[in-house]
């Protein structure tokens, strides 16, 4: 497959520098941020010009109920930012 634009990632490389990112020491112990970064890079693959709701990450990758506010409940926002750390110290 080609890759249509010079911006945008090839789907392929970004399968396996996810696997590099998950499979390394600095993501080892940190299964929940693993499975929001998989889940995060999947969505981004298959619609790019859309992001997930905040809701949607809530409910789908962290396992909140289907009554989850995000305006309450801030668990989004704070494993999003330990993602950002966690590949920080990855990168």
């Amino acid at each position: 497959m080609e890759n249509s634009g010079a911006n945008t990632p090839d789907p392929e490389e970004c399968r396996e520098q996810l696997r590099k990112i998950l499979e390394s020491r600095t993501f080892r112990g940190s299964e929940a941020l693993r499975n929001l970064l998989a889940f995060l890079v999947g969505w981004s693959l298959k619609s790019p010009e859309t992001p997930p709701k905040e809701y949607v990450i809530a409910t789908e990758v962290l396992g909140r109920p289907e009554d989850f506010d995000p305006h309450a409940d801030p668990a989004v926002r704070v494993q999003v930012g330990r993602l950002r750390s966690k590949l920080t110290d990855y990168y």
